[in-house]
């Protein structure tokens, strides 16, 4: 069975994976950018005619995912960005049908954290906010399908400890503002806790990652997937 761990950059995934047994295959978004060339892999596909980016961009996925494919064994780990396709569709979904897909799921609060202990080994931005994380989740007004609560003014705290992510204060909250409308907050009340939920349905289990150890995550997909 193919386990896929999909969340952003700095959810936690990678130390996840390192929890499995290592009768588990791993394979990573990461690992595969490194190891071919997608540009070429893209190109070889291209006709002598006009293309959106949109149009470029799918080829490039496609690529993506048909290695993912090839490098697949009986069991594996694959450590995901989750990619769409031009109706708001999971690729993998396409390209790899039968798996267990769990989405990891670590607050913005944390994520921040996670920037500041990766800054001089494995350095991330605040892109993966606006090109991740508002990608996967999405504010509902039902508490009971939410998964977690978002606070403008926390989350303006927060970013506070990455002030070099940005060239002033209104910078700052420019980008906390863009945040919050890109995951359906238009009309910010600032200490307001906004509930959020994934923005699609089909996921097999939904991992939130707050005070638990990567080896107890590791133990909940387990249990869950032998169920």
């Amino acid at each position: 069975m193919n386990i896929v761990l999909s969340g952003t950059s700095s959810a936690g995934k990678t130390s996840i994976v390192k929890e499995f047994p290592q009768k588990y295959n791993t394979i990573s978004h990461d690992d595969l950018f490194k190891k071919y060339d997608f540009r070429i892999c893209r190109n070889n596909q291209l006709k002598n005619k006009f293309y959106t980016n949109k149009e470029k961009n799918k080829i490039l996925d496609d690529c993506i995912h048909k290695k993912l494919i090839e490098n697949l064994k009986e069991e594996n780990i694959i450590d995901w960005i989750d990619t769409y396709d031009e109706n708001n569709e999971l690729l993998i979904d396409k390209y790899l049908p039968h798996k267990f897909h769990v989405l990891v799921y670590t607050n913005i609060y944390d994520l921040v954290d996670n920037l500041i202990k990766r800054m001089y080994d494995e350095p991330r931005g605040v892109w993966l906010f606006e090109k991740q994380f508002v990608k996967y989740y999405m504010k509902t007004n039902n508490k009971k399908e939410s998964i977690d609560t978002i606070n403008f003014n926390k989350f303006i705290n927060s970013l506070e400890k990455i002030k070099w992510e940005f060239e002033s204060e209104k910078d700052l909250v420019d980008f906390a503002k863009n945040i919050f409308n890109k995951l359906g907050i238009n009309k910010i009340i600032k200490n307001k806790d906004y509930y959020i939920k994934p923005r699609l349905n089909n996921y097999d289990l939904i991992l939130i990652t707050k005070n638990k150890s990567p080896k107890e995550l590791k133990d909940i997909i387990l249990k869950n997937l032998n169920k």
